[in-house]
């Protein structure tokens, strides 16, 4: 149980959900299954890295604030849970590196370990350093854009429509880019929530990156269409940015709320909502551009144990 406290256990199937729509983005299923497990186990332990190594550089702080936590609390040494978290970072990295060689070779066999090891550096220099400055928020939204690359990684390479950014077209960029930025948008909006008086600022900002996340994420199947046909779109390219306003609009609704009064409480339970939100979009990609639809429903069915688990384990 405390290790599960530790690793905050409801979040992990937000990155589940991310491999399995991205993997499935440009794959037809979950096969080459050796590659798509490899993926996934990289995400999982980077992610969890992410957790542990959170809280083994913000100990000193924890025992003031938060001394309930498992490492201030003793439940778990802090030299376990360095060794922890940064053994889950190296087995994530080399899991991303290996899923080029498994069930055959791919187009760019190094392309998913070049991405797992970016997301490690990030994570290392958010936890580490960059977490209460202005580049926090950039590396978060980093980490959840390699994220998505990361389950696209291991698709062919289509080099008429490659980009320079390791071979990924404009289609998986713009979904990758937008779940980064809304990310992005939502750690810059929770960055005060413990303080006395949180700035509107701050809050302001969080919106516009969210809002400007969705933006680029509603343009996938505009992009789409101008790729002769690649991806089989099932939602019109007039129809989706529609669909992706309005899974955003409760979120942003909640937002714009909490934005014009400001309480720790309100922001804390919008952070956990845009967190949930990720399935969400996540799903509906999948059901644009991953027939059939129940690929969808496996996604958006992350959502039962994410709620469910966060009834006992906190999320933020």
């Amino acid at each position: 149980m405390v290790f599960l406290r530790l690793i905050r256990l409801p979040n992990v199937f937000t990155v589940i959900a991310d491999i399995l729509m991205g993997y499935l983005f440009v794959h037809p299923n979950l096969q080459p299954s050796g590659k798509f497990t490899l993926t996934l186990v990289s995400s999982i332990c980077l992610y969890w890295a992410g957790m542990v190594l959170n809280d083994v550089f913000d100990v000193e702080q924890d025992r003031r604030e938060r001394p309930e936590r498992p490492i201030p609390s003793g439940k778990i040494s802090l030299p376990a849970a360095r060794a922890l978290g940064f053994g889950l970072l190296l087995a994530g990295v080399l899991a991303g590196w290996a899923t080029g060689w498994v069930q055959g070779p791919s187009d760019l066999p190094w392309r998913s370990g070049v991405i797992a090891t970016a997301i490690a550096l990030s994570v290392l220099a958010y936890d580490s350093v960059l977490k209460k400055t202005v580049l926090g928020p950039l590396m978060m939204g980093l980490c959840r854009f390699g994220n998505v690359l990361l389950g696209m990684s291991a698709g062919a390479v289509i080099s008429d429509y490659a980009t320079p950014v390791l071979g990924f077209d404009a289609a998986q960029l713009a979904i990758a880019g937008g779940l980064g930025v809304y990310i992005m948008g939502v750690t810059w909006f929770g960055r005060n929530e413990a303080a006395d008086e949180i700035p509107r600022s701050g809050l302001l900002t969080g919106v516009v990156l969210m809002l400007l996340g969705m933006l680029w994420l509603a343009s996938f199947t505009l992009v789409s269409v101008s790729q002769a046909g690649r991806y089989d779109i099932v939602i019109p390219h007039r129809i989706w940015p529609l669909v992706v306003a309005l899974l955003a609009f409760t979120v942003i609704r909640r937002a714009i709320v909490v934005l014009l009064n400001p309480t720790s409480s309100g922001v804390q339970i919008v952070i956990k909502q845009c967190i949930l939100s990720l399935i969400v979009f996540d799903a509906a990609v999948c059901l644009a551009a991953r027939p059939p639809w129940q690929w969808s429903v496996v996604v958006v069915s992350l959502m039962i144990p994410t709620v469910l688990l966060g009834k006992w384990f906190y999320s933020t």
